[in-house]
C-alpha cells in the first residue's frame, strides 16, 4: 500500500469515528430548563384583624419538572408571590373605641387681674378617630381640662399696698 492510500484509510477511519460521535450527540436530548406551572389566581385578601383596612394576598406556582444538570435549579425561581390589598371599610365585627390624642402641655397661667395670686391653666386633647357604633362617642370624653395655678409674686407694687 502506498503512503497516499494509508493516509486516505486513516482519514476515513477518523471521519467515520467523528460521524459516529456526532450522530450519538445529536440523538441525545438537550438540557431542559426548570418547568414551572402558570401562576395561580390571587388569594382573597388576608388581614391581621377585623379592623385593618390593608392586608396581603398571595399566589403560587408549582414545579412541574426539575432542570437538567448544568441548568439553573428550580429552587432558584420564585414559587410564591405576595401583593398588597385593601378594603373600603373595616370588618363587620370591628369595634373601635374613640381615639384621642395625648394631652397637650399646660397653658400659661391666666389671672383675672395683676393682683390675683391664683389663676387658671388649661390643656387639651383632640379627637383622632370617632368610635364605632355601639361604643361611647368621642363627645362623651373630656377634651379640655382646667387646673389651678399660682404666681410667686404679685404683678405690681400697688398689689402689695392693698394687702
Amino acid at each position: 500500500m502506498a503512503l497516499s492510500e494509508i493516509i486516505i484509510v486513516i482519514l476515513l477511519i477518523t471521519l467515520s469515528g467523528l460521524f459516529v460521535w456526532y450522530t450519538q450527540k445529536s440523538n441525545e436530548e438537550p438540557g431542559k430548563d426548570c418547568q414551572l406551572s402558570e401562576w395561580s389566581a390571587w388569594s382573597d385578601c388576608e388581614f391581621q384583624n377585623e379592623c385593618d383596612l390593608s392586608g396581603s394576598k398571595r399566589r403560587t406556582r408549582t414545579i412541574i419538572a426539575e432542570a437538567s444538570p448544568g441548568k439553573p435549579v428550580c429552587s432558584s425561581y420564585t414559587t410564591t408571590e405576595t401583593g398588597d390589598c385593601t378594603r373600603a371599610t373595616p370588618g363587620s365585627t370591628c369595634e373601635k373605641a374613640c381615639q384621642l390624642s395625648e394631652w397637650s402641655v399646660w397653658s400659661d397661667c391666666e389671672f383675672q387681674n395683676e393682683c390675683d395670686k391664683t389663676g387658671k391653666k388649661t390643656r387639651t386633647r383632640y379627637i383622632i378617630a370617632e368610635a364605632s357604633p355601639g361604643k361611647p362617642v368621642c363627645s362623651s370624653y373630656t377634651t379640655t381640662e382646667t387646673g389651678d395655678c399660682t404666681r410667686a409674686m404679685f404683678g405690681s407694687f400697688e398689689c402689695y399696698e392693698r394687702q
